[in-house]
């Protein structure tokens, strides 16, 4: 019997069920992190869609991964510390991508050729910037680091303990209290930023002379 006396089993009995690959467990552990885990991943990205595919690959690397979880940390801290790895992994395979494509193209204009692809990517790169339509907190926090945006949102979006975020990120709880104050002074700086951008007049005292 997987269930407890409310009829939903336990997250106890869920990882357990997780680890000898059943269905019910898998499917209980994604419906009850899924939100959360989208959140986290949609504000460090930007992206829904690249948000709702990294999503799928948390999960997948914590079911794959599940024999190593210990059972006295909490399921979500290691979802959530799973799902910034992914993120990562991807940022990291982007600028290798992009790195190569400014390579490329910078051979073809030195050879008088255009690089086959390129309108595409021009067009993919257009189209996704077109498609990205956000709040003005989604575009602050994109204005960060991916290291003061990921603070930002698992202390003061998610409200993670600084304890839980130390185990996510694998540091110590001081150094968490250091990145969000500093995180939070160039989020503040950013908002200023943007307001000014925006039609906000300067302070008097503030010309560049």
């Amino acid at each position: 019997m997987h269930v407890n006396m409310e009829g939903a089993p336990t997250e106890e009995e869920v990882i357990a069920g997780c680890r000898r690959g059943k269905r019910w467990a898998q499917r209980a552990l994604f419906e009850r992190n899924y939100e959360a885990i989208y959140r986290v991943l949609l504000s460090q990205s930007g992206n829904p869609a690249e948000a709702e595919d990294l999503v799928q690959e948390t999960f997948l690397r914590a079911f794959q991964s599940m024999a190593a979880f210990k059972s006295k940390a909490k399921v979500s801290t290691w979802l959530t510390r799973i799902a910034l790895n992914a993120f990562y992994d991807v940022r990291r395979r982007q600028r290798t991508h992009r790195q190569l494509l400014k390579e490329q193209r910078s051979r073809s204009a030195r050879a008088g050729t255009e690089y086959p692809g390129m309108a595409t990517q021009n067009a993919l790169e257009e189209e996704l910037v077109r498609r990205e339509k956000w709040t003005l907190l989604q575009r602050v926090l994109q204005a960060l680091s991916d290291r003061d945006r990921e603070v930002i949102v698992l202390c003061d979006l998610e409200e993670h303990s600084y304890a839980e975020v130390a185990a996510i990120l694998d540091v110590a709880e001081g150094t968490v209290a250091s990145r969000l104050s500093r995180a939070r002074d160039h989020l503040r700086r950013a908002v200023e930023g943007r307001t000014d951008k925006s039609g906000k007049e300067p302070e008097a005292g503030s010309s560049n002379g």
